[in-house]
């Protein structure tokens, strides 16, 4: 057969081939991100669907090795064409390109651990209707553990590279992590969650500085995942977004509850807490902590619901602190107002007792020996009023 023979056959083995990709490569990328999402179902058939898929539309269209068979009987006399044969099989190797960003298909798993929802978004297409969630909540439901290997798909980039395209991901996979989230958020530091001061300081209506500690515990369930992300986002690869590496990302993550709710949501919440202080005198918070509680529960279960997020528990996690001075002028008022209605009964009780050592002569005695006055009476009250529990000096006689 003539050389230009050859050559033609060629020319036109060849334009075929690329014809015929370019005309099916766009609905490959489509067939392929779609069938993608069947991996998240809880089924073999959807796995099975998936894998014989994926290889069916790998090969759709006229496969390149077909096209090197036909090339390879035009040319398989002549010397030269074992030669450009070589170079295209060495053009076909694995090169050490981007990842997620090569010119050869090899295998991209991820592992989704049972903690974590997982969402298969299509780069193209109408991908609001061919999305795909994990559905984890039929797992507990039937008392089973979700994990499973993802295998994400990858499509040719039209026009990526001179000879052969670069394969990319066909769509996106969003995990969540749904770990709880407990914390205490107090001012000491010898306990605690944290070994930093994290009370919450606020001020009561007549100024006083007041620090509070709270209790909290949180998650998100599967249902609320999609809404916790749309409010805080996943975490953005680093990198410019002309980088491949960043361009091509197949997989995000969003931030984990405890980031949230400890560097966005913690403030928030400090805010809800002390909204209820300042509306309150010092007194009036004590007596009315835990209406003040209610109000607070109730309010912070609002605000995280509507961002994704559910309040499991909230409580005070400490006593109410206030300036030292303060704090002791409100103990010695306590010592006083608990003290005032056994005085009394505590002078009409020494006066009895003198009255039944000396006799009664029908007048009260003008006055009363402390000798009367039972020792333990005296060191209870000391203690009362932390003063002490040293003894008093003796007493002086008293006539009667």
């Amino acid at each position: 057969m003539p050389v230009m023979i050859r050559a033609t056959l060629s020319v036109v083995a060849v334009i075929v081939f690329v014809m015929t990709d370019l005309v099916l490569e766009p609905m490959k990328g489509l067939m392929s991100a779609e069938l993608a999402g069947k991996q998240l179902e809880s089924s073999d058939t959807g796995y099975l669907a998936n894998a014989y898929g994926q290889s069916v539309i790998a090969h759709l269209g006229i496969p390149f090795l077909a096209l090197l068979i036909v090339l390879a009987l035009l040319w398989w006399k002549p010397m030269a064409k074992w030669l450009m044969m070589g170079a295209l099989v060495a053009s076909m190797l694995p090169a050490s390109a981007w990842a997620y960003y090569q010119k050869s298909d090899y295998a991209d798993p991820i592992m989704i651990e049972p903690s974590e929802s997982a969402f298969w978004v299509p780069s193209t297409g109408d991908n609001e209707h061919t999305q795909v969630a994990m559905d984890t909540e039929d797992y507990y439901r039937n008392k089973k553990i979700s994990k499973k290997l993802f295998l994400i798909p990858h499509m040719h980039l039209t026009g990526s590279g001179t000879f052969f395209d670069y394969y990319v991901p066909s769509g996106t996979l969003i995990i969540v992590d749904r770990s709880m989230y407990s914390r205490e958020w107090i001012a000491a530091l010898h306990r605690g969650t944290s070994a930093r001061d994290e009370g919450i300081h606020c001020q009561s209506s007549e100024g006083i500085d007041t620090t509070v500690g709270v209790s909290i515990g949180t998650e998100v369930t599967e249902d609320q995942a999609p809404r916790f992300l749309s409010h805080f986002k996943t975490k953005t690869p680093q990198g410019s977004r002309t980088d491949p590496q960043v361009m091509f990302n197949a997989v995000y993550f969003s931030p984990s509850l405890a980031e949230v709710m400890d560097n966005v949501l913690r403030p928030v919440i400090g805010q809800m807490v002390c909204k209820q202080i300042m509306a309150r005198t010092v007194d009036d918070a004590s007596r009315e902590a835990n209406v003040m509680m209610d109000a607070i529960r109730v309010e912070v279960t609002k605000y995280l619901d509507n961002v994704g997020i559910k309040l499991d528990n909230i409580g005070w996690a400490d006593t109410f602190t206030y300036p030292a001075a303060v704090q002791a002028a409100i103990d010695q008022r306590y010592a006083v107002e608990k003290l005032r209605p056994i005085l009394d009964v505590l002078r009409e009780k020494a006066m009895i007792d003198a009255v039944q050592k000396t006799g009664w002569n029908g007048a009260l005695p003008s006055s009363i020996s402390v000798s009367f006055w039972p020792d333990s009476w005296t060191q209870a009250i000391r203690g009362f009023l932390h003063l002490g529990t040293s003894a008093p000096p003796a007493p002086a006689s008293t006539t009667h």
